[in-house]
């Protein structure tokens, strides 16, 4: 069914525009480039362009292929719109990388359910052996999957539920929880994950700079200056220690 109430807002403009058509017809009479007639056929083009306009804007999302968001209509909820539910995940649970969302980032699926994400950049593309030039897949082992989470969490990789939760959470359709609204950390390793000490930086300025970092080396430096802080033992950093405990307890076995 089309919407037959036009908003106020055309229908003022509708106003307006026929008051000027009037004022054409009855005041411009003695402009000789212009007749009556023609000022007639102003106002009756002018009226019928604002009220078409109207009629337009308002009923546009029953048309096929239009958005159904309507000026002068009540909002929508976010329940309303076709965001995927977690039983309708759009995202790949194959894909190693992604680039087609909010910004380049690679992926890991740990057996325990839910999604890891990392912010890409050269610097980590070439610390985890990854391609940065193509889509990655993940692993087919999950052993081998666990494995490369645990180093996307010494990385600083934040956990989601799913990649949906994540898009929903980051365009306010959910809410986020105090733990998913921190801020993330960057790492940086000098040497070989857990030993060697890490570099570690719990600020955002200036991270943007990170993305020209060609490898670990250039990224450690780079935090350095920074401002970050050193830690010569990584089980110090909180968000390290249960992933430490995972790593030393699978070298045991």
């Amino acid at each position: 069914m089309l919407n037959l109430n036009i908003p106020l807002p055309y229908l003022v403009s509708a106003a307006y525009l026929t008051a000027g058509g009037l004022v054409l017809w009855c005041c411009w009479d003695k402009v000789p480039s212009i007749t009556n007639l023609q000022s007639g056929r102003y106002l009756i083009a002018f009226t019928t362009t604002a009220v078409l306009l109207g009629f337009f804007v308002t009923n546009r999302g029953t048309f096929p292929g239009r958005s159904n968001i309507a000026t002068g209509m009540e909002p929508r909820s976010p329940d309303d719109w076709s965001c995927p539910t977690d039983d309708q995940n759009r995202y790949s649970t194959r894909d190693r990388t992604r680039f087609d969302s909010d910004f380049p980032k690679v992926l890991g699926y740990p057996s325990g359910g839910g999604v890891l994400m990392l912010p890409l950049d050269i610097a980590v593309a070439e610390y985890l052996s990854i391609p940065r030039l193509e889509t990655a897949r993940r692993a087919s082992d999950q052993t081998e999957e666990d494995a490369f989470c645990r180093r996307l969490r010494l990385l600083g990789a934040k956990w989601w539920e799913s990649e949906d939760t994540y898009i929903r959470k980051l365009i306010g359709f959910d809410e986020m929880t105090e733990m998913e609204g921190k801020d993330g950390i960057t790492v940086g390793w000098p040497g070989k994950e857990g030993e060697g000490g890490v570099w570690i930086l719990r600020k955002l300025p200036g991270t943007e700079m990170m993305r020209m970092c060609l490898n670990m080396r250039e990224r450690c430096e780079l935090l350095e200056r920074l401002g970050a802080t050193f830690y010569e033992d990584a089980r110090e950093v909180e968000e390290f220690r249960e992933v430490l405990s995972e790593q030393s307890a699978q070298r045991v076995e």
